[in-house]
């Protein structure tokens, strides 16, 4: 084995230091290979595990900033960003300070990575970007490349011109679409093809991409490396989502590196709200079923009509509240459609009654959905403020006894309060959906969901 050049030695050095306090990079660490190149200004990895480093880089930063964005380099393979770059991902582009074209993608996966870093107190250096300061969704990539993206559906709505500037990160214009200015000769050619975040790239690819780790001067950072001929035989290949699960694992087992966890772990699939509704009017047409009680002031029908009389069942209707969270995370064209499927439901389930909901920090609007009142209810959401379903869970109790509560909502709640129903289903979006300190009641069912 050849010996380390000075550069790869101060990162495999880097990473041990910060080892000591984040081991579960160092199970990560023992997988990837170096090459030192010019052809990055920064660090740059690909899909093989190799580790591309400018041989001046390392001398640049300090040596914890080193571990911190070799840390970055190893969470973009074993959450696999370059090979979730699909669709819109590979599509939408914007320009750095400098003019060097970026993925939106790209940006979004710095952001998730950088935010968890941080989270865990592992220092980055300080040009790196992270998510915008009003940003209130899942520290994802794939939610904050849709939150990027609407911004930049917003702005074409507001801006007819081919580029402007981003507001939610300062500095970069926005390009869309495939064509972008040349770096050298300002011709317009095609944009180069690009790795995802901090120059992940296929192996053995020729081509350069947009380092979102980022340089002092254009505020994101270098082009993606190539794997040359550098003499390494790779082996097996790697399963980099089984190594980074390991990673999690070792997270939870010694109790450090929380952010990181939560970053590593699989977003569960989301349910259609719809779904969700639905059941809840089933389960509480089947819990009501409960609430059937004997009594001798109705005959029963089996009853002989001369001699003793047996009891007859009285049967209360099923009931199902809905709570709906409208702090800002929900929209009054949304609440409609709510409004709407809970109208259908109460015909698909006769017998059924529902009672709304709204909130913020305080009840918006409340009654039972009836015909006729949509536009009513609509209205009457057009609030603001903070996130507390105190009042709104009291009112629910007080409207009367119900099987069913389907609360839609962020989970961002100082406290979850009780309900008296006799089931309470939580259609979580948003941060709220995945995050585990974010705790419901006992006995209730927590439901990821999507709005669309």
């Amino acid at each position: 084995m050849s010996k380390d050049t000075p550069a790869i030695e101060k990162c495999r050095n880097a990473t041990l230091a910060m080892g000591f306090r984040h081991p579960h990079f160092l199970l990560v660490h023992t997988k990837i290979r170096y090459k030192e190149t010019t052809d990055v200004p920064t660090l740059a990895i690909d899909d093989q595990g190799i580790v591309y480093v400018n041989p001046a880089f390392p001398d640049q930063i300090t040596k914890e900033e080193l571990g911190g964005g070799l840390a970055h380099e190893m969470l973009h393979l074993c959450l696999d960003h370059r090979g979730r770059e699909v669709g819109d991902r590979s599509n939408l582009w914007v320009l750095d300070g400098a003019g060097n074209p970026i993925k939106l993608w790209n940006i979004a996966c710095d952001m998730a990575i950088n935010h968890s870093l941080r989270g865990d107190k592992i220092k980055l250096p300080e040009w790196v970007i992270y998510p915008p300061t009003d940003y209130r969704g899942e520290m994802t990539a794939d939610a904050m490349f849709e939150y990027l993206k609407s911004k930049m559906e917003k702005q074409d709505q507001d801006d007819s011109q081919s580029s402007k500037v981003m507001v939610s990160i300062p500095g970069m214009e926005q390009r869309k679409g495939q064509k972008s200015q040349g770096k050298q000769d300002g011709q317009g050619q095609e944009a180069p093809k690009m790795g995802a975040g901090c120059g992940l790239q296929k192996g053995k690819d020729q081509g350069q991409g947009q380092d979102g780790q980022g340089t002092p001067q254009d505020g994101q950072s270098g082009q993606d490396g190539q794997d040359g001929q550098s003499g390494d035989t790779p082996g097996d290949p790697i399963d980099w989502a089984q190594v980074g699960a390991e990673a999690r694992a070792m997270c939870k087992a010694i109790g450090v590196g929380s952010a990181v966890e939560r970053l590593l772990t699989p977003t569960p699939g989301k349910i259609d709200w719809r779904k969700i509704l639905r059941t809840g009017f089933q389960l509480a047409s089947v819990q009501s079923s409960d609430r059937q009680f004997q009594t001798y002031t109705r005959r029963n029908r089996r009853s002989p009509t001369e001699g003793a009389q047996l009891p007859g069942w009285i049967g209360a209707d099923p009931k199902i509240a809905i709570a709906i969270d409208v702090s800002g995370s929900m929209d009054r064209e949304w609440v409609s459609q709510i409004i709407g499927e809970v109208k259908r439901l109460c015909s698909l389930y006769p017998g059924t009654t529902a009672f709304l909901v709204t909130h913020t920090d305080r009840v918006t609007w409340e009654g039972w959905v009836r015909k006729g009142q949509d536009q009513k209810v609509v209205e009457a959401i057009g609030f603001s403020g903070g996130t507390d379903a105190c009042d709104a869970y009291k009112a629910v109790d007080e409207a009367g006894r119900f099987d069913v509560l389907v609360h839609f909502t962020d989970c961002e709640l100082n406290i979850w309060p009780e309900t008296t129903a006799k089931k309470l289903i939580v259609g979580a979006f948003g941060r709220g959906a995945t995050d585990p300190h974010k705790i419901p009641p006992d006995g209730s069912i927590v439901i990821p969901c999507q709005k669309d």
